[in-house]
This record gives C-alpha cells, sequence and structure tokens, in this order.
C-alpha cells in the first residue's frame, strides 16, 4: 500500500498525482456530497481494486463522512470522490442516502408543536 494512503496518513514525498489515482477523471460518475455516508460492503469477486480503492475501504469499515476519508486519506476530495464512485458502483462501498432529518422518525403534528411554541412563551 502506498505511503499515502496508509491509515496513518502520508508524508505527501511519494505521493502519487491525483489525475493518476482516477486515470485523469475529474468528474465523479454519480453525484456525492462531502457529508455523503459511505460504508464498506463485500468486494465482489475478482474485484480488482487499486491500493487507494482499498484504503477507502478500511477506512470505511464503520460509517463515515466522504470529507474524512479524503483527510485520513491524505488525498484531494474530488479524487476521493471519483474513487469512491467507483467503489459504489463496483458494489464495494454502501451509500446511506437517506436525509438526516428522515432518521428522526414522524415529525411533530402542527398542534403539537403550537402547543410546545404556548408553553415555552409563559415560561417566566
Amino acid at each position: 500500500m502506498p505511503e499515502a494512503c496508509s491509515p496513518t496518513g502520508g508524508s505527501g514525498e511519494n505521493r502519487l498525482r491525483p489525475y493518476t489515482l482516477t486515470n485523469g477523471r475529474t468528474t465523479p460518475s454519480r453525484p456525492l456530497q462531502m457529508d455523503t455516508l459511505l460504508i464498506a460492503r463485500p468486494a465482489p469477486p475478482g474485484a480488482a481494486l487499486t491500493a487507494e480503492k482499498e484504503a477507502i475501504r478500511m477506512w470505511c469499515a464503520t460509517w463515515r463522512p466522504l470529507a474524512e476519508v479524503a483527510a485520513l486519506l491524505d488525498q484531494p476530495l474530488l479524487t476521493v470522490m471519483v474513487l469512491t464512485a467507483d467503489l459504489i458502483e463496483a458494489g464495494a462501498l454502501q451509500v446511506d442516502d437517506q436525509p438526516p432529518c428522515d432518521r428522526l422518525g414522524p415529525r411533530p403534528s402542527r398542534d403539537v408543536l403550537e402547543a410546545a411554541l404556548a408553553g415555552l412563551q409563559n415560561l417566566p
């Protein structure tokens, strides 16, 4: 594994140019945000993953935001976005597409919110 991809980070001395890691691509094949949550999935049989892609999968052993993965790898965010999109398409990474507000369950009704507001306004 190249030093720049090691879990402890890299010194940058032996770092490959970002365009070599992405085969010259500068745009991910799917839209991704900095706060996109990722988790590794079992790699498909016969998948030939580069050291950089294996490092991404390793850092995503638990749910982790894309920006954090880029920081841990000491790589530009766009480079990691391109590599991550490749891993998602290969089925080696899973994305949490559910908006954060939907994870909280059903929203309270307007009546409940108005009652709470009235109670707060009546506090001394």
